[in-house]
């Protein structure tokens, strides 16, 4: 993979914590971050469901494939040196479940988390804004061969989500 993009709530400060920690780690496949919600994110990806980017972190491949919740958290833990084995641990369809469990219920605790910690958002909290939701993981829809875990597959094409 040449690198991988991901939208991440910047008006979340647990999320926007999770970008700075994500950008100091050494990597093997680069991370590229864009705010979800946003017209850039829009722009880049017209037939992504943004809705379901703005509930969870989403990971997208230049190839199109996607990943949402655990499985992108994962996916960005295995782009990087220290934390690949951890990735591929978590993986392991005999663990996957506790993964998905973690994350969902950081997902949506993820506000109170971030306020409880004094982790600042990258952008302040705009009332109304469709960002900052309560998470839930995604199930992945369709299989395809991935370069870790096999129980980490994507959701789907970004094309196809129009």
């Amino acid at each position: 993979m040449q690198y991988l993009t991901v939208l991440y709530d910047a008006q979340c400060g647990l999320c926007s914590s999770a970008r700075r920690w994500l950008e100091r780690q050494d990597l093997y496949v680069p991370l590229e971050f864009v705010p979800c919600s946003t017209p850039r994110a829009e722009f880049r990806f017209p037939t992504l469901n943004h809705d379901l980017s703005a509930k969870d972190v989403t990971v997208i491949s230049p190839e199109g494939e996607i990943w949402r919740g655990a499985e992108a958290w994962i996916v960005c833990l295995w782009a990087t040196h220290s934390w690949r084995g951890l990735s591929a641990e978590m993986s392991h369809p005999g663990q996957m479940h506790r993964a998905r469990g973690f994350f969902e219920m950081v997902g949506r605790h993820r506000d109170r988390i971030g306020r409880g910690l004094g982790m600042r958002p990258d952008e302040p909290r705009r009332a109304g804004d469709r960002t900052g939701r309560q998470a839930g993981s995604l199930a992945p829809s369709s299989q395809s061969s991935v370069p870790f875990g096999s129980n980490i597959a994507p959701d789907r094409k970004h094309g196809d989500l129009g």
